[in-house]
């Protein structure tokens, strides 16, 4: 295979839409735990580590689908003989080893958080994917991890109180989030109704948003912060809203793929929507402002590789 191949095969085996969502999960944590940018290296650490980890996630998912995705998914890197199964294992642990090498680098508690983060997609890949509800879940706790990951890395001393409280109501609403995703996508394959379902991650991710919102610490003279903060949140619900009602009905297999990947791509929404909630970090809605940046980007990848 030519080198365009190969390079075409690992953008899809690592959903390239997906890769540009994951460091966001740190700086949304960053941000929520009041993380100054003199501690940028501590920031790049863990964005850096998040972004090895669901690489390296990504890598055993396919290896351990490969069976699977040669009856369903023929197509697939592996199946279709354009990447060995062997070589996606190695590159998936080595993806691991750098993950954990990366967190480290941000600091004893990152490290910490990472661990966990290593196992659940261990576990979640070599069998609990498998296991209605809690494989669900596992999933979710990764994306969790993720963002809790970047909030480790944040100075110790704003690591407290209702800062903190709102890190961690982050963190279990981006894992309900993506875990009533992978609810929807363990049968996309499927042609069936999806019922309420469809409107669960919008649901869910507008009541974690509401109640970080609720434990922020408004400054008297926020008004223009607040009106901020809204917007970020009205769009990222109404993104997962509109994705919901384009699957009403009876939608086909490459309907709901295409919503398992828009679902995805628009955690870069939510956590847009964190950074912009994050008071106590000044440069919260520079952040937020990139965040949305990478959304069309993100799309175009979405119209050339599949996000589920």
């Amino acid at each position: 295979m030519n080198h365009s191949g190969a390079r075409r095969a690992w953008l899809e085996l690592l959903r390239a839409p997906n890769l540009l969502t994951a460091p966001g999960d740190a700086l949304a944590g960053f941000a929520l735990a009041g993380g100054a940018l003199g501690q940028w290296r501590a920031l790049a650490a863990a964005g850096a580590a998040g972004l090895a980890l669901y690489a390296a996630g990504l890598a055993f998912n396919d290896y351990a689908d490969r069976a699977e995705d040669a009856r369903e998914r023929p197509m697939r890197p592996i199946p279709s003989g354009r990447l060995r199964s062997a070589t996606v294992l190695v590159t998936g642990l080595l993806a691991l080893g750098l993950g954990l090498a990366t967190a480290s680098l941000a600091g004893s508690r990152a490290l910490a958080l990472a661990v966990p983060l290593c196992l659940a997609i261990i576990a979640y890949d070599v069998g609990l994917k498998r296991v209605p509800g809690l494989g669900a879940l596992t999933m979710g706790l990764c994306r969790g991890l993720n963002l809790l990951l970047g909030a480790a890395a944040a100075n110790p001393e704003k690591f407290h109180g209702a800062l903190r409280t709102a890190v961690l109501i982050a963190a279990l609403a981006e894992t309900l989030v993506v875990a009533s995703v992978t609810v929807i996508a363990a049968r996309e394959t499927e042609t069936r109704p999806l019922g309420g379902w469809r409107w669960a991650p919008g649901a869910l991710l507008g009541m974690g948003l509401a109640t970080v919102a609720a434990c922020a610490s408004w400054p008297p003279d926020g008004a223009g912060r607040m009106l901020a903060a809204l917007v970020s949140g009205v769009l990222a619900v109404g993104w997962f809203l509109a994705v919901g009602h384009a699957l009403r009905g009876t939608p086909s297999p490459a309907a709901v793929g295409r919503g398992i990947g828009a679902w995805i791509r628009g955690l870069l929404l939510l956590q847009a929507a964190c950074c912009a909630l994050a008071v106590q970090a000044p440069w919260g809605l520079a952040a937020a402002c990139l965040l949305l940046l990478l959304l069309p980007a993100a799309e175009k990848l979405g119209r050339t590789f599949a996000g589920s």
